[in-house]
């Protein structure tokens, strides 16, 4: 009965803040999507030049991994530039990079998933002989799916965690 109850209250607190989870959720497909293309692209490259599986699967994981975060980062600083507008650039950056830095404690299990899934993913479907764009598509979007689901569970989670303590500090 009290479990009921609180996931019940979990999910108001969802829909009550919806919109936030759906900025979120938009930087991180932005993200994600500045991620794939880098790491199809290096995949394409070291396929190329060297053709080891296994040398394409760390590097193009590599480039996928590091082209999300500043993809998230960039946008995540457009969408709260207008509220630190009278801020000079640098300390509006400042501030905005700390509210970013705030938040990877919240997907630190989704960056381990991701970096996990991506890289095991690819290299079985090269292993299976599948070409190596198509396997740098396939394990980026199998990744992204349960990095992205990781992260918002995450975030809401401790969100709500927070909430809760807040209410009765008040």
């Amino acid at each position: 009965m009290m479990a009921r109850k609180a996931i019940q209250k979990y999910l108001h607190f969802l829909a009550h803040n919806a919109q936030e989870y759906k900025k979120f959720n938009k930087q991180l497909l932005i993200g994600e999507l500045a991620g794939f293309l880098a790491g199809f692209i290096v995949a394409e490259l070291v396929n190329a030049l060297s053709g080891s599986e296994w040398l394409v699967s760390v590097l193009s994981s590599i480039a996928d991994y590091g082209a999300a975060i500043t993809g998230f980062f960039i946008i995540f600083y457009y969408d709260q530039k207008p509220s630190y507008l009278q801020f000079n650039r640098l300390a509006r950056l400042s501030k905005i990079s700390r509210m970013v830095l705030s938040l990877w404690p919240s997907v630190l299990a989704a960056d381990i998933v991701f970096l996990i899934v991506r890289p095991y993913m690819q290299l079985i479907l090269l292993d299976a002989g599948i070409e190596v764009g198509i396997t740098s598509t396939i394990s980026h979007f199998i990744a992204f799916g349960a990095f992205n689901l990781v992260a918002i569970i995450s975030k809401s989670l401790l969100d709500y965690r927070s909430s809760k303590i807040q209410e009765s500090i008040d």
